[in-house]
């Protein structure tokens, strides 16, 4: 079996500042010395995973479109965009992109669509929710747009991750006036009454039409999430349940993709330690359990593939060259071995 074991947010360089001694993780690390790096990529996670299924791409993947598929909206007519609730933070020098507010109660979604719906139809707009509680904007002629996920501008100025192309302005102007219904809209004052963050903006990225799936090789998916679930059924390749140790992965002859999300999240709340306790359960239930098993001769070839927020890094193990020390450490530990990677990164993956 040939295993790829996809990691988002382990490169995050401001957690690997911690004592070292509270990161050891011999598995992840004895995984990484003796592995063959690729060149580095600026795919992120979900780009990775809608390159190895296939997806055509033109501008953005078509996320949005498989997306509002999954939620049974007539994903195949027109050009579809994840329009997502954000918040953004006014400053003194520059707009912040300071969070996402996930799905909204029923009733403010339905106040705060309708209105943008009203103000928008006659430019061939049309807001909608789908069952899962995503928003999503499909348009009647597909714009020449070019958009950034949520995860590479979160906690970032919005100015440097806006969308790009021949109809950026206009697109500009547009978000202008739909922030400007959001903040007069009753809802927002009354979640800014109740504490809660306003509704400012909505952040539009992984437009398209609903794709074209070029041939690929077959692969099963281990995990992930939504996104993750609705390309195993548009693409139509098996999606299992993450089970919770690497003892329970089953081994067949079929290529596997295992999903390992579990820093995602201490990642996006900015929470250290929480993201170093979650990086050492991964140690203990997958990468010191997977080394074990490579040794073993189970998996013919090894991958881990490294996520910071803009870049990947790709590292190929392959248990038939043999174990091969690279640190002079007794114990090698995942701070420094982590950190070095991120350094050579570049500075920008660094928050």
């Amino acid at each position: 079996m040939r295993l790829s074991l996809v990691v988002p947010s382990l490169l995050w360089r401001q957690a690997l500042g911690a004592d070292e001694r509270t990161l050891a993780a011999p598995g992840l690390c004895r995984l990484l010395a003796d592995a063959i790096a690729r060149p580095r990529s600026s795919l992120s996670p979900e780009d990775w995973l809608a390159e190895r299924c296939g997806l055509v791409r033109d501008n953005d993947y078509p996320f949005a479109a498989v997306l509002a598929l999954a939620d049974d909206l007539p994903a195949h007519e027109g050009y579809w965009l994840l329009a997502e609730a954000v918040h953004f933070q006014i400053g003194h020098d520059d707009v912040i992109f300071q969070r996402r507010l996930g799905p909204l109660p029923q009733m403010e979604a339905q106040a705060l669509l309708a209105v943008l719906n009203g103000h928008f139809a006659q430019d061939g707009w049309r807001f909608w929710c789908g069952a899962s509680g995503r928003w999503y904007l499909s348009l009647s002629e597909a714009p020449a747009l070019c958009t950034t996920a949520p995860r590479q501008a979160l906690r970032r100025p919005v100015r440097c991750h806006l969308p790009q192309g021949r109809d950026a302005r206009r697109w500009s102007r547009a978000l202008t006036e739909l922030q400007m219904l959001l903040f007069e809209h009753p809802v927002n004052r009354a979640r800014e009454e109740r504490g809660e963050a306003p509704l400012n903006s909505l952040w539009f990225w992984g437009g398209g039409a609903f794709p074209k799936i070029a041939p690929g090789e077959r692969f099963r998916l281990v995990g992930g999430d939504a996104l993750g679930e609705a390309l195993a059924k548009t693409c139509g390749f098996e999606r299992l349940a993450l089970p919770a140790l690497a003892h329970d992965l089953a081994i067949g002859d079929q290529d596997t993709v295992v999903w390992l999300d579990a820093l995602d999240t201490t990642h996006a709340t900015r929470d250290i330690e929480a993201w170093q306790t979650a990086l050492l359960t991964l140690e203990r239930n997958w990468f010191a359990p997977l080394t074990e098993r490579a040794q073993a001769g189970e998996i013919s070839a090894l991958r881990l593939l490294a996520f910071s927020r803009d870049q990947m890094r790709d590292f190929e193990f392959r248990p038939k060259r043999g174990w091969r020390r690279f640190w002079p450490e007794q114990t090698p530990n995942a701070a420094s071995t982590l950190a070095r990677l991120v350094d050579a990164l570049g500075s920008r993956d660094a928050a």
